[in-house]
């Protein structure tokens, strides 16, 4: 299985030589439910479809349904949510939504390489063609040059920009706009060699930590977490 290596999916505790994060503690729950047993490898979002296509990993967990994964897996969903843009507070009256930021020139993407999921394929080719996405390696690096830049949006889910407020203290200077209008698929990606049985275990346990409301516990711990590791 493989989890996307960022913040806060993903970290490395190590004053308390552990993993940590959404995702991994997402995980711990699927082998409590399940029984199943999972080999865990961290990856940079780049590298996730590289091991997916390549049959090297049977899972990815997690991130946003998106048409490019999907030509290479099948997806288990957890939950659908809206996007939500983090904006400089200076411009809070003149972008009072993502449509109006994606309209106005002035305002530019921050996006990680070739990763537009958050954008649907007119807005994707509305902003290439303006030249108005840059490009970061990692989502830490995103919201860090967010920090450092007044006209630069980045749009990305309620926990992760939440979290990112707080770790890199933007609460004050930064505001979150949602766009409650278009709904995106936070899942897990499988492979289709993954068995019948396992497949049925893991999709039940997925429902069940979305159903008794420990998939919204972990992601408000995320939410409120107050130091980045």
């Amino acid at each position: 299985m493989a989890l996307n290596e960022s913040e806060p999916l993903y970290m490395r505790d190590s004053a308390n030589r552990r993993d940590t994060g959404v995702s991994v503690e997402f995980l711990d729950e699927l082998v409590k439910r399940t029984h199943c047993k999972f080999t865990s490898s961290p990856l940079n979002r780049s590298r996730l479809l590289i091991e997916l296509k390549a049959h090297r990993v049977d899972l990815v967990v997690m991130t946003v349904k998106n048409p490019t994964f999907d030509r290479a897996a099948k997806s288990i969903k957890i939950e659908s949510i809206p996007r939500e843009m983090l904006i400089s507070s200076s411009l809070k009256n003149k972008i009072k939504s993502i449509e109006g930021a994606i309209n106005d020139p002035s305002i530019r993407f921050l996006v990680l390489p070739a990763v537009t999921i958050y954008f649907t394929p007119e807005e994707t080719e509305k902003l290439q063609r303006e030249q108005r996405f840059v490009t970061a390696p990692t989502i830490q690096n995103t919201f860090q040059l967010l920090k450092r830049t007044k006209n630069l949006a980045v749009i990305h889910t309620d926990f992760v920009n939440q979290y990112f407020q707080n770790t890199l203290d933007m609460k004050s200077d930064f505001i979150r706009i949602a766009d409650q209008s278009k709904n995106y698929d936070i899942v897990i990606y499988y492979r289709s060699s993954i068995r019948s049985e396992d497949l049925a275990a893991i999709t039940q346990a997925v429902n069940e930590v979305v159903a008794d409301g420990t998939w919204k516990k972990i992601k408000d711990k995320y939410a409120n977490f107050k130091n980045t590791l």
